[in-house]
């Protein structure tokens, strides 16, 4: 918050501390059948707020020059003394003021009276209301320093968090990128010489795969539709591989093409599939079921089903780049907002994923 602001929330609150006292002084000298005018009593109301003003001003500024270090206390100290001090004559000489236009002092012998009559009635009166105002004021200004400190840090930390999130995300794409190449290449380099026009095709799928790993790098989220049009890619990869062993069927709401998800979510969890799960299928074939749907208006569900057979939970995943880099990548983005479990039975394997739905155009919805 800038001086500018702190200085205008201050005026805002000595103003209406203003008006309560003159809305105070006015029922009060009624009820001692006082008969000054209202005007005399707003006007005296008016001239106290203006001359706050300065003493808000000092205020403010000896706050922003040694906010709260005990550095040169004496110091500190006593220029807090010297405003209070001012406020003390600025209240005095309004108070004169006043009396001298309503009481209509023509003449220097008239105003002396004036002052010693005000001396004698409100000398105390003055200091302890200056005192009083002045204490009020600060705790007004230190309040409102230190909530802008506050507020300030906490955005600073907000901000190092997205930073370390973001540089951890990264490492974790990283870690992806070279794991997914070198498997691929391994097929590749498996088919050269058995089947060279298959692996001449999975070489182009593989430039693809390679193309879109560079574009979208730096990318948190993708589109749903960006992330299936990768699956796919790598999925043609794995089919050339296990030929007409693999079996694929992907579904998913055509309203949730355009809604962002974890970038790189869906591969490593087939991936992971395709490792443990393919030489144990009952079949001989082996079925990859990938669904996409809303769950609620607030939430996306992913469902990756399988009829391999593996002993694996998520309690179980150990360190390793795969699911432990998915399941790390979600708590960094989601924290305590998403879902992920893993079920292994007679059926098959299934990892399920419920995460909020996130549009391209309006965020988190």
């Amino acid at each position: 918050m800038s001086f500018n602001k702190k200085f205008g929330a201050l005026l805002f609150i000595w103003f209406l501390a203003k008006v309560f006292s003159v809305i105070e002084n006015f029922y009060w000298l009624r009820g001692v059948e006082d008969l000054r005018p209202p005007s005399q009593i707003i006007i005296s109301g008016f001239l106290q707020f203006v001359a706050g003003i300065i003493v808000i001003y000092i205020l403010l500024k000896l706050i922003e020059r040694y906010k709260y270090s005990f550095r040169d206390l004496p110091l500190q100290i006593s220029l807090h003394v010297l405003n209070i001090s001012l406020l003390f004559v600025l209240t005095f000489t309004v108070a004169i003021l006043t009396f001298a236009i309503f009481e209509q002092i023509r003449t220097l012998n008239q105003f002396f009276l004036v002052l010693n009559d005000v001396l004698n009635q409100s000398y105390l009166g003055f200091i302890k209301a200056s005192v009083s105002s002045y204490f009020l004021m600060s705790i007004a200004a230190y309040s409102i320093h230190f909530y802008d400190k506050t507020r300030v840090q906490k955005l600073e930390n907000l901000e190092l968090q997205s930073k370390y999130l973001e540089t951890k995300l990264e490492g974790l794409r990283s870690q992806l990128n070279p794991h997914l190449l070198f498997n691929s290449l391994n097929t590749v380099v498996s088919l050269i010489d058995s089947n060279p026009k298959q692996a001449k095709d999975m070489v182009v799928d593989l430039s693809y795969l390679l193309r879109r790993l560079l574009e979208t790098s730096n990318k948190k989220f993708v589109t749903i539709e960006e992330e299936l049009s990768f699956l796919k890619r790598y999925l043609d990869i794995e089919k050339t591989r296990f030929s007409d062993s693999l079996m694929i069927n992907i579904e998913v709401d055509q309203h949730l093409k355009e809604r962002l998800i974890p970038n790189l979510l869906l591969q490593p969890i087939v991936e992971n599939s395709l490792i443990h799960g393919f030489n144990k299928s009952r079949a001989g074939i082996f079925n990859i079921e990938v669904r996409i749907a809303s769950l609620s208006p607030t939430m996306i569900q992913i469902i990756i089903a399988d009829n391999g057979i593996a002993n694996i939970t998520k309690d179980s995943i150990k360190p390793g780049i795969g699911l432990t880099n998915v399941l790390t990548r979600l708590k960094a983005i989601y924290e305590n907002e998403f879902i992920f479990k893993i079920d292994s039975g007679k059926s098959g394997v299934k990892t399920e994923i419920h995460i909020p739905i996130i549009d391209g155009n309006k965020g988190r919805i």
